[in-house]
């Protein structure tokens, strides 16, 4: 059992400096200075924030969205607040919403101007079920940072931790700029998020429930048979298909008012699913935190 619960902790908000820069009449294109650039299309992830896995279960994970996301066009797509109710919810509280090219370009010189465009030293603290947060940089060129239990450089148990101030003050910039990437792509986010798929992870149910106290309940599944759906994963009794189009509106309704922990019928079996809306540069099943995606389930 772990000693720590595991927590992504966000520091005081930082100001985002506004810097100006020559544009480009190049429509994929958007110039950052003389030398930066970012793609801006409607699917070009430029800027985003994730944090998986830590102590948790593998339901929670598999329907884990990425904490803030910021396009090339500069949508914005962010997890929302959420009631602390259980069972929670079957579908995460995302908001979307906009920011403007100064601010993408801000960001980007910050993270240059932070050395995080390049590989950096986070150190691995000697603990265990925290969770691992990515930062992904997309320039013209994708960067990815990756820092287990990020946060606990500056708690009680420095000290235990072994890292050295090059690696503390590593992770202190990314703290800094996740902060900051954050605040931003959450500032004007207000609307509720529409996804036009959904990845769904389907396992049979189990033979017990968590919690004798709190009935799972059940709901009909309206779309075929669960036990053919998609492709199985290679981990767990998990299978996994995206829904698109009349599919995808008709899960997500129905999902609406089921848990986490709802028990779906169909064909005369019972199974619980873990559901993830999928974002704009998504079209087949998400992986886990920082590994592949499930590519091979569509």
């Amino acid at each position: 059992m772990p000693t720590i619960r595991p927590a992504m902790t966000f520091l005081a908000a930082l100001a985002v400096l506004l810097i100006s820069a020559c544009g480009s009449g190049d429509n994929d294109t958007t110039k950052v200075g003389t030398t930066v650039s970012y793609p801006t299309g409607s699917t070009d992830v430029v800027l985003q924030v994730e944090s998986c896995c830590g102590y948790t279960s593998m339901e929670y994970q598999l329907s884990l969205v990425p904490t803030a996301t910021i396009y090339g066009d500069g949508r914005t797509i962010v997890s929302g607040p959420v009631t602390e109710q259980y069972p929670p919810h079957a579908l995460p509280n995302l908001l979307t919403g906009h920011v403007d090219r100064a601010t993408i370009v801000a960001l980007l010189n910050q993270a240059r101007a932070d050395g995080l465009l390049e590989p950096l030293d986070f150190g691995e603290p000697p603990i265990s079920d925290y969770p691992t947060t990515t930062v992904t940089i997309n320039d013209g060129t994708e960067h990815t940072q990756a820092v287990y239990a990020l946060g606990v450089e500056d708690g009680e148990h420095r000290t235990a931790l072994g890292l050295t101030d090059a690696q503390v003050q590593a992770r202190r910039r990314i703290q800094d700029f996740v902060t900051a990437v954050a605040e931003a792509a959450a500032r004007d986010a207000r609307v509720a998020y529409e996804p036009q798929a959904v990845a769904v992870f389907v396992s049979p149910a189990p033979n017990s429930v968590i919690d004798d106290a709190v009935a799972p309940g059940s709901a009909a599944w309206p779309l075929g048979d669960l036990a053919t759906l998609g492709a199985p994963l290679e981990f767990g009794p998990y299978r996994c298909g995206v829904l698109t189009g009349a599919d995808a509106t008709s899960a997500l309704t129905a999902a609406a008012t089921a848990t986490s922990i709802t028990r779906w019928q169909s064909a005369g079996a019972e199974y619980t699913i873990a559901w993830r809306p999928l974002l704009p540069d998504e079209t087949t099943c998400p992986g886990l935190g920082t590994g592949p995606r499930l590519g091979a389930a569509s």
